[in-house]
């Protein structure tokens, strides 16, 4: 089962059949390789599939620092984020936004500062570069959460597009089955007994 688990609290489980699926789903993508190879060569291999080894590649970058080097990932904390813009903030309606500025977020600084009205923080010392918002995580944080505070998570996402930023609403049950995009290619079926699939 796939298990999340922070500093805070003890393990939880992941709701849904996440193993379940993910282990058949790449089952039949292996079926669907096998079968390509044995119709340009005449042979194949057995394929398998456990949901031990699906889930381990859902996590393969933890999981190769670790074999590597040892390196356990720390606790994911809001507060403590090693790139805080790659971080979920509250908007002002009541949902989470989250910005995934990941990998090296320097040539996207200057972008968020425009979009967030921080443009006074673009060369600040404690924020102007990866190591540096590292760093002073706690207090870009903050300076964040006031921010993203003072309109709805729609403002922020329409911002982000506008500016070729990487960003999205967190979706809840409740948004996710009326998300546009959702229902715009069919994710949520009606089945004819009127049931939602």
């Amino acid at each position: 089962l796939p298990i999340y688990r922070t500093e805070f609290d003890d393990p939880r489980e992941v709701p849904g059949t996440v193993s379940d699926t993910l282990s058949g789903t790449m089952l039949a993508m292996a079926a669907m390789a096998a079968l390509l190879q044995k119709s340009r060569n005449g042979v194949t291999e057995a394929v398998r599939s456990t949901m031990v080894a699906s889930n381990m590649w859902y996590q393969y970058l933890p999981i190769a620092r670790y074999a590597n080097d040892g390196q356990v990932p720390m606790p994911m904390t809001r507060e403590r984020a090693q790139n805080p813009l790659v971080q979920r903030y509250m908007c002002a309606d009541g949902r989470w936004f989250y910005s995934t500025q990941a990998t090296n977020s320097d040539p996207h600084w200057p972008a968020m500062c425009t979009v967030l009205g921080i443009e006074h923080l673009q060369h600040d010392p404690r924020f102007h570069n990866m190591e540096a918002r590292r760093q002073h995580c706690v207090e870009l944080v903050r300076i964040l959460d006031e921010v993203f505070a003072q309109h709805p998570a729609s403002h922020w996402e329409t911002l982000y597009h506008d500016h070729g930023l990487w960003g999205s609403p967190i979706n809840d049950y409740e948004h996710l089955v009326r998300d546009p995009e959702v229902l715009d290619n069919g994710f949520l079926q009606t089945t004819p007994s009127g049931g939602k699939v």
